[in-house]
């Protein structure tokens, strides 16, 4: 795991690696309409991006919904280095920040798949299965 490396972007470059890899995961492997996965949202939005000795293969969102809550949002990993720790540290680091931040709950729309992950985490699934994008969602929830 020290070959991990989660960190804040604060570039034009490390944005668009972040761009690259929701693009290969959500439009490419999913399916989703690149107009979907590209709300018009990123502005308002703190990303992340997870290098792996050097390469970028993971990045995460967050956005600001009010004073005290934050979402998560676009959490990625390239599929072949998933399984080893990378949205977990994504999801600690994003939110760590979000606690430093001031923010009191995080939310977030799960793909029903990827629950156990988040539950993991200390998230609560909230009301019934909705589709986003055409893929199985459920809303979730955190107190930080």
């Amino acid at each position: 795991m020290s070959d991990i490396l989660i960190k804040e972007v604060m570039n034009p470059d490390d944005r668009k690696a972040c761009f690259s890899i929701r693009v290969e995961v959500f439009c490419v492997e999913q399916r989703v309409n690149r107009a979907i996965e590209f709300d018009g949202m990123d502005d308002q939005c703190r990303h992340y991006i997870a290098t792996y000795k050097g390469n970028c293969v993971g990045t995460a969102r967050t956005r600001q919904l009010n004073d005290t809550e934050v979402k998560f949002e676009r959490v990625a990993v390239l599929r072949e280095h998933r399984k080893n720790g990378i949205g977990r540290l994504l999801m600690a680091r994003a939110m760590s920040d979000a606690v430093h931040a001031g923010y009191r709950r995080a939310v977030l729309n799960s793909q029903v798949h990827a629950g156990p992950f988040y539950e993991k985490l200390g998230f609560r699934s909230e009301g019934d299965v909705f589709l986003e994008a055409g893929i199985p969602h459920r809303s979730m929830s955190k107190e930080l």
